[in-house]
């Protein structure tokens, strides 16, 4: 991630920088972040990036990013499934996705 798309990356969720660390970038979920510096040897988990929209530049968690924005869209679609109510069979949404439907006679 952050190689394709000349290191274009979209935010999946919204980041409030620690107020205790000055280089942390604030982002909110859909924005497009410009990847500059990945991991190092030290530390892999944050990258360094430039928000599009306000050209400011950052630690980011490189675990709240997302390749395209139809991830982005498809991830939100998904765990807005999870969020409805149990049904009275016991089963909730996802369950009846993934379970196979049967005929019996």
């Amino acid at each position: 991630m952050g190689v394709i798309n000349n290191g274009l990356v979209y935010a999946l969720y919204d980041y409030e920088p620690n107020p205790l660390v000055e280089d942390e970038l604030e982002f909110k979920d859909g924005d497009k972040l410009i990847i500059l510096r990945r991991g190092d040897d030290n530390e892999s988990q944050w990258w360094w990036a430039k928000h599009e929209n306000t050209g400011k530049e950052g630690y980011i968690p490189r675990n709240y990013l997302g390749v395209s924005d139809y991830e982005r869209i498809t991830f939100r679609k998904f765990y807005c499934l999870l969020d409805l109510s149990t049904s009275a069979t016991g089963f909730n949404a996802i369950d009846k996705l993934l379970m196979p439907s049967f005929n019996f006679l």
